[in-house]
């Protein structure tokens, strides 16, 4: 584990911007811990909105949605009450019912990791890990999940001051955002999603940002 632990933590540093930083981080986390299936990066408005900057599977999104609408889950929890949250079966979690039922029942999500990433003026980060198993996420891996995530808001952090760190952000919400109607309107896994929009902005010379801008704005697939 500490090796695989050190051969992820360099491929986050090798990452030219935050936005790939955090697109390779869910990549690396669903790699290094056995237990996770897919993982996310939201971040939290002082408003209490969720927004999903990057993500894996489409459970991640509608899991991010749905806390923002019933105000309670772990990613909520891990901004504003804790720096890490462990829930073995989200399920029967007391501490948000109506959520971990409906998360269980409907995503098919049973146990979550969550870790605190960022703050900014305006907004905190979070990386989660999901499992379709409950009971899972052991010490190990809770605490590899704990170093990994501390590396990733270092080198976040160390790559941008906080105006350059917003303007990353708000730009992978957006990709992000096209990235998750892509995945929804043709049934695309989240790494093809993005290779789409990559192939269209080559194509047209134009920047990936306006491009996911484009789709988000008009809700059609640029050069259709």
């Amino acid at each position: 584990m500490h090796e695989a632990l050190t051969d992820a933590v360099r491929a986050l540093q090798a990452e030219a911007d935050v936005g790939q930083t955090l697109k390779r981080a869910i990549d690396l986390a669903t790699t290094l811990i056995d237990d996770c299936d897919f993982a996310g990066v939201a971040r939290v408005q002082r408003g209490g909105t969720i927004e999903t900057l990057v993500s894996n599977n489409l459970a991640v999104v509608s899991s991010d949605r749905l806390q923002s609408k019933l105000n309670e889950g772990p990613t909520l929890l891990a901004m504003w009450e804790e720096d890490a949250v462990y829930s073995p079966d989200v399920e029967t979690d007391h501490r948000w019912p109506t959520w971990g039922r409906q998360a269980a029942q409907s995503l098919g999500i049973r146990s979550m990791l969550c870790y605190q990433l960022f703050t900014t003026a305006n907004s905190l980060g979070v990386l989660s890990l999901f499992s379709q198993h409950a009971g899972v996420f052991d010490a190990d891996e809770r605490s590899a999940g704990e170093v990994f995530s501390a590396h990733v808001a270092a080198t976040i952090v160390g790559a941008n001051d906080q105006e350059q760190l917003h303007t990353a952000i708000s730009s992978r919400t957006t990709i992000g955002q096209a990235e998750g109607i892509l995945m929804e309107r043709f049934d695309l896994t989240a790494d093809q999603s993005f290779q789409v929009l990559k192939r269209i902005s080559q194509a047209r010379q134009v920047k990936l940002h306006d491009i996911a801008g484009e789709l988000v704005r008009t809700r059609r697939t640029p050069g259709k």
